[in-house]
């Protein structure tokens, strides 16, 4: 399986994603044993939604 960096991550821990013939899995690349699966319909509301929205850094759990 191929996974895919975010563009937005540079260097730092990123969000990768994975393509299937039924959907995508997405993971966190600080821990990659742990994916979230999302049929393709819900897959592109997410990805839209979350390309509409800036999250504020004060928001963000390290």
């Amino acid at each position: 399986m191929s996974w895919r960096k975010s563009s937005f991550s540079g260097n730092l821990s990123c969000v990768e994603v994975a393509c299937l013939a039924d959907g995508r899995l997405i993971r966190d690349s600080k821990d990659p044993g742990e994916t979230l699966r999302f049929p393709w319909r819900s897959a592109r509301r997410l990805f839209s939604f979350v390309g509409q929205r800036e999250v504020p850094t004060s928001t963000i759990q390290k």
